[in-house]
């Protein structure tokens, strides 16, 4: 019998770390999340890439604020002070050598904490002939987020944008390849030069985000209310390789 080749495709394996009753009660919370005001900060002493990545970050929301963290400023602290003043969610950008380097999301009502590592950040600057953004919300387009888990994702990243305002004419597409989350922001432009009448520009920034780890008691590195971590996959992988080589199933995609 021929062998059969190994492909990224006939070695996957589709699987949801949610029960149905966490799923429920995470979408039930994420969708709850309504007047939507986002607050962007980074590390203390960031760098001037990082700075530049969060002030872009933050014209992406309707109303988003960039504040620059001070050496005092805990991330508890913050996210106090953000409660009082009515924002919906806190995004903390850390980086590694002055460069970016993880994204943690807070949903702060429901004190839900994201965290991504992120990679491949350009600037709008870095960007070949890009467009200049606005203040209109833009329309969300999620692609390939099918899980349980990968539902969630899509539903913090709905729960961060208000109802689109088509006037703006601008779009945000989150696609998932891999469990990496490619983010991009376009504008569309109608033009009767075009052979459809209308073409999209890059606005930035772009970026990829990897999901690492899900928590349900905010930001807090000592705690271990984990709904999902990254190094449960390990486990699964190591029971997967010791099956017989004919299995085709020992990749893990959770998005």
């Amino acid at each position: 019998m021929p062998k059969i080749s190994r492909t990224v495709e006939n070695t996957r394996v589709s699987s949801d770390f949610l029960s149905d009753e966490q799923f429920e009660d995470l979408r039930t919370k994420l969708n709850s999340v309504k007047d939507q005001k986002i607050l962007v900060t980074t590390s203390k002493r960031a760098g001037r890439s990082t700075i530049t990545f969060g002030t872009e970050l933050s014209s992406l929301f309707p109303g988003g604020t960039f504040l620059t963290r001070g050496s005092l400023d805990s991330v508890s602290s913050i996210c106090e002070d953000a409660v009082k003043k009515g924002y919906s969610h806190l995004i903390v950008i850390g980086e590694y050598e002055k460069l970016p380097q993880f994204l943690v999301c807070i949903v702060l009502e429901h004190q839900l904490c994201f965290q991504f590592k992120i990679s491949s950040v350009r600037h709008g600057s870095q960007i070949k002939n890009h467009g200049r953004s606005s203040e209109y919300s833009p329309e969300l387009i999620l692609n390939n987020l099918d899980t349980k888990l990968g539902k969630i994702v899509g539903s913090l990243f709905i729960s961060l944008f208000p109802c689109p305002e088509f006037k703006g004419r601008q779009v945000v597409t989150v696609h998932n390849q891999r469990d990496f989350l490619f983010f991009r922001r376009h504008r569309y432009i109608f033009d009767e030069k075009e052979k459809r009448g209308c073409r999209i520009q890059e606005i930035g920034p772009s970026f990829t985000l990897k999901l690492k780890r899900v928590t349900a008691n905010g930001y807090d590195p000592k705690g271990h209310d984990y709904i999902f971590d990254i190094s449960d996959i390990k486990e699964l992988k190591k029971i997967s390789s010791k099956k017989s080589s004919s299995s085709t199933n020992n990749k893990v995609h959770y998005l």
